[in-house]
């Protein structure tokens, strides 16, 4: 009888139970340790221990997906299902002279989706609605609040695709991903869904509907639109240049992480991919690479990337965020314990899976075809509950990205910086002149037609600790966000970093005129600030109403 193959994803989760329970005693040592058990529970503990995530206590009717910003002073959230009750819905809040801002699954973390009045979600208008030509161009007709993946999901059932300009998570709204900048990850083609626009219907600040397209609107309203933070106007319609589906021969690599630093930096890795991504683990020094090329080749049964969303069972939450949160505040610990079982996971158990015989568990593989948008995408664990985590993204200007990678080694072999969660995410797109402000616009020192690299940081985020571990915690990442920003003059992407990450950028420097255009246009479009709220005016994208 062949002997029982123990789960590869066992492996590291009893290691990682083993470590935490063998630290019980030692983990009193973190300074006001305590536990968010309840995150995403919707359960307070009115006594205010440790216990209970702050998000479940506070009164609040707008709450990040990652439960890091937390909108309390919302008055009202209205969720239309068609167009004519969003214009209501604007209609009214303008007679009440109340502000309005949309979101849709709140994957933007800081304080841009809040507001001290009236919320418009688009999470009934999440429709595909069906593929046409429109101005010489085939299009697919969507309504804004559709999760990215079911878009991609559908338009490949019809043999369509958006092309590479696909997220690395299939959960966000298709609208909330245009409005910030958001995009994939290719060395070779354009990853920035901004750019795929090809006509939008808006519900302005009066309530009235507008249509506005590509090659009919003018050049800088069609900028703003196309990356407009929620500023501009409420989207309800939209057109997205779509192409003919395609397959990608995905393998996953391993490598040392002395190339970063060298050359033309992580592009090197991945110069011959048309899908290219790599996971960067500075305590191993390892790099895991996934590069993927289109092919003829068939795909292969049920071929999919499951990245973010790792064969954990839900028990493991509670062991997982024990010994991240004893990783807090024991470096070596999490350098030597946590980080390393996470990349030997990946190296055992790869991010690529396919269906084998009917009874049977999917297999996980180095070398997989699938197809397109399933190879670049993923969905996103509902076992982080009580984990909380949040993400720093920043897009490295071309001829700073081995000199920023070269710094951030030494700073965290310095500082002692490891990040279990899933590494240093690194991803590559080109840079265009679609827009005024994504943060793969060009400008001076981001040339269009050349590529930008982008530095990714999710993190493990504590709670229940006083401010002072709190801030020592956070300390060396805080420095090292400083010098990639000032020094090297990375963008923060604008739904992924902390309002205090905006504070350290020079705008009007990392933009030029592209911000006056910007702000001058959003003026334009809504004179009053309707859509406008305290964080876009801190950080200068309109001025004050």
């Amino acid at each position: 009888m062949a002997a029982r193959i123990r789960p590869q994803w066992l492996v590291p989760l009893a290691l990682l139970a083993s470590c935490v329970t063998i630290s019980e005693r030692q983990i009193e040592r973190c300074e006001g340790i305590g536990f968010a058990t309840n995150c995403g529970d919707g359960q307070c503990n009115r006594d205010e221990t440790a216990e209970t995530c702050p998000a479940d206590c506070a009164d609040a009717k707008v709450v990040s997906y990652n439960l890091q910003t937390i909108c309390d002073g919302v008055q009202e959230v209205v969720v239309p299902t068609t167009t004519a009750e969003v214009q209501a819905a604007v209609s009214r809040a303008r007679r009440e002279g109340l502000p309005v801002r949309v979101i849709g699954r709140r994957h933007t973390s800081n304080a841009q989706l809040c507001n001290q009045g009236l919320i418009i979600s688009t999470e009934g208008l999440n429709r595909a609605l069906h593929i046409e030509r429109f101005e010489g161009v085939e299009t697919v007709v969507t309504q804004p609040g559709i999760r990215y993946g079911d878009l991609t999901r559908w338009l490949d059932e019809r043999g369509r695709s958006l092309g590479f300009a696909v997220l690395g998570t299939r959960d966000p709204t298709i609208a909330g991903a245009i409005a910030t900048g958001s995009h994939g990850s290719s060395p070779r083609h354009p990853s920035v869904i901004s750019s795929r626009v090809e006509w939008m219907q808006v519900v302005d600040a009066d309530g009235e509907l507008r249509e506005y397209s590509r090659r009919t609107t003018d050049p800088s309203t069609w900028k703003t639109l196309t990356a407009a933070l929620g500023l501009a106007g409420i989207v309800t319609e939209l057109r997205l240049r779509v192409e003919p589906t395609f397959n990608l021969d995905v393998q996953v690599s391993y490598h040392d992480d002395g190339g970063l630093g060298r050359g033309n930096g992580p592009i090197d890795y991945v110069r011959d991919c048309d899908y290219g991504q790599l996971l960067w683990f500075p305590g191993r020094r390892k790099v895991v690479r996934m590069c993927g090329v289109v092919t003829d080749l068939p795909r292969e049964p049920g071929a999919t990337n499951r990245l973010l969303k790792p064969d954990f069972r839900q028990w493991v939450s509670g062991p997982a965020e024990r010994g991240l949160h004893y990783g807090t505040c024991n470096a070596y610990f999490n350098c030597a314990t946590l980080e390393r079982t996470r990349y030997r996971q990946l190296v055992r158990e790869p991010p690529f899976y396919r269906k084998m015989a009917p009874g049977q568990p999917d297999r996980s593989l180095h070398q997989l075809v699938g197809a397109g948008y399933a190879m670049m995408s993923s969905e996103l664990t509902l076992a982080q509950q009580g984990i909380l985590q949040h993400d720093f993204e920043f897009a490295v200007p071309p001829d700073q990205a081995a000199a920023a990678f070269a710094a951030a080694r030494r700073t965290f072999t310095a500082e002692r910086i490891c990040l279990p969660l899933v590494g240093v995410f690194i991803r590559f797109s080109k840079i265009e002149d679609e827009t005024w402000i994504a943060h793969t616009s060009s400008s001076e020192q981001f040339r269009a037609g050349d590529y930008v690299t982008f530095f990714e940081m999710p993190m493990y985020v504590p709670e229940g600790i006083d401010e002072m571990t709190r801030a020592a915690f956070m300390a060396p990442y805080e420095q090292w966000i400083e010098t990639l920003v000032v020094e090297h003059g990375a963008r923060p992407h604008w739904a992924k970093n902390d309002d205090w990450v905006f504070r350290l950028q020079d705008a009007d420097a990392a933009y030029g005129e592209r911000l006056t255009e910007f702000r001058t246009t959003v003026e334009s479009l809504d004179p009053d600030g309707v859509f406008s709220n305290a964080w876009a005016e801190a950080h200068g994208l309109r001025g004050g109403r």
